[in-house]
């Protein structure tokens, strides 16, 4: 029992000296869905999900509400951070689940996968939540995209988008919806990974089970927390806006087309693939084959 309790100190030992800042990133990513949790929910309690009174709703929580705009920025800035540490880790796990020393288990990577394509579909859905021009002409493509679908297509965009006035409210709720099934997801996702399969290959063994890995990580998880809130602070203090497009600031006016309609940042791709095409049906199609490369080879 002595040399096993050494064996499992000494393995311990050897993962945290094999641990790097890449091996990390799952904690950040956790920590930036928390904020967006707990974020979104405080902006619940101020928002309207009325198209007439929920751009107006954002503004007031902004001015009128005591540390207001701290809420909505937390939310709005820690969104495109959240999809930041995403797109790494997918990168980071794709790589590793086709690499010859092979980590993942193949039901981890479905689950991250799941987690990737909800949290594109509540980003989208977030976005037009704000009801400024952006988030109008958001709609009307998503809108444009779904009706393309053959047979089902003009009923689910009845369904999801009858008219603006039931539209927003359906989506608010989809919204928070999707919001809680991430988090169910990532929990799910992290029991697998800890029960069936790890990055670090070094502590897959039997007798690993007796020390937490936490007496060894805890250094390295700290400084990464530390780091992550002081680059984070730092960006929503410097220029929050650098990644929003100003034009969402304005209500939504259906009379009147921005000069150059752009979604989020982390959306470009796909938008230029949509664009690509003069036919509105192959770039459709041209999109579902990019997220069935990215998310299913």
């Amino acid at each position: 029992m002595v040399s096993l309790f050494y064996e499992s100190h000494f393995l311990y030992y050897l993962s945290y000296k094999s641990m790097n800042r890449m091996n990390l990133i799952g904690l950040l990513l956790f920590l930036s869905l928390a904020m967006q949790l707990i974020s979104g929910i405080l902006s619940s309690y101020y928002y309207s999900n009325n198209y007439t009174l929920c751009f107006n709703s954002v503004v007031h929580m902004l001015i009128d509400i005591s540390y207001g705009y701290l809420i909505r920025l937390l939310h709005v800035v820690g969104s495109s951070c959240y999809m930041f540490y995403l797109i790494i880790h997918y990168i980071r796990g794709w790589y590793r689940i086709h690499s010859i020393n092979n980590g993942y288990s193949s039901n981890s990577w479905i689950i991250g996968v799941i987690i990737m394509l909800l949290s594109l579909i509540i980003g989208y859905i977030g976005y037009t939540l704000n009801w400024g021009q952006m988030s109008f002409w958001g709609v009307t493509v998503i809108v444009s995209i779904i009706i393309v679908l053959p047979l089902i297509g003009y009923y689910l965009a009845t369904v999801i988008l009858p008219s603006f006035c039931i539209g927003i409210n359906r989506l608010f709720s989809f919204h928070y919806l999707v919001g809680f099934i991430i988090n169910y997801s990532l929990l799910l996702h992290i029991l697998v990974l800890h029960t069936f399969s790890s990055s670090n290959t070094i502590i897959n063994s039997s007798c690993t089970n007796i020390i937490p890995f936490i007496i060894y990580s805890f250094n390295k998880d700290t400084m990464l927390i530390v780091y992550f809130f002081s680059y984070f602070l730092l960006f929503f203090i410097m220029d929050h806006d650098l990644l929003i497009n100003t034009d969402n600031n304005i209500i939504a006016n259906p009379f009147h087309t921005p000069n150059n309609i752009l979604p989020e940042w982390y959306y470009l791709l796909y938008y230029c693939c949509l664009r690509s095409h003069s036919n509105k049906n192959a770039g459709v199609l041209i999109v579902v084959l990019l997220l069935l490369l990215l998310l299913l080879y």
